[in-house]
């Protein structure tokens, strides 16, 4: 028999993974789309490079300005978004509420602290030289 925060511990860990495996999707899917414009791109490439070749200038022309089209456009796909256990005023842990199933207030997006400037380097201090010793 498993106690409920046990249960709660196992959704939370399986909806994790589930943002993760969606994450890992996406970062999959993009980038099969750009070996697909890659790949694209050097055959449009090659064909113009034929085109002027064999001197046909309505196909080069062609070419190129498909060549320009295809380079504008970019897909984008969102950064994933790290989640942390959401606290109340006194730091304890937030439960989620049943009555709302598609957002999850037991989770919120990690805060990052902005990055401090690095202090500058201290140059070293002069060492003093050495007296010169006279023989005798």
């Amino acid at each position: 028999m498993t106690t409920s925060y046990i249960l709660e511990k196992q959704e939370e860990l399986r909806a994790i993974k589930k943002l993760e495996r969606q994450a890992e999707k996406l970062i999959r899917d993009k980038a099969e789309a750009e070996k697909k414009a890659a790949a694209k791109a050097d055959s449009l490439r090659l064909a113009a490079k034929m085109a002027r070749i064999n001197g046909d200038e309505v196909a080069q022309a062609a070419a190129e300005k498909e060549i320009a089209a295809n380079a504008k456009v970019e897909m984008v796909a969102p950064a994933p978004v790290e989640m942390e256990r959401a606290r109340d005023d006194k730091g304890h842990y937030v439960a989620d509420d049943p009555s709302t199933p598609d957002i999850n207030e037991a989770f919120v997006p990690k805060k990052t602290a902005p990055k401090k400037k690095a202090a500058p380097k201290k140059k070293a201090a002069a060492k003093p030289k050495a007296k010169a010793r006279s023989k005798k």
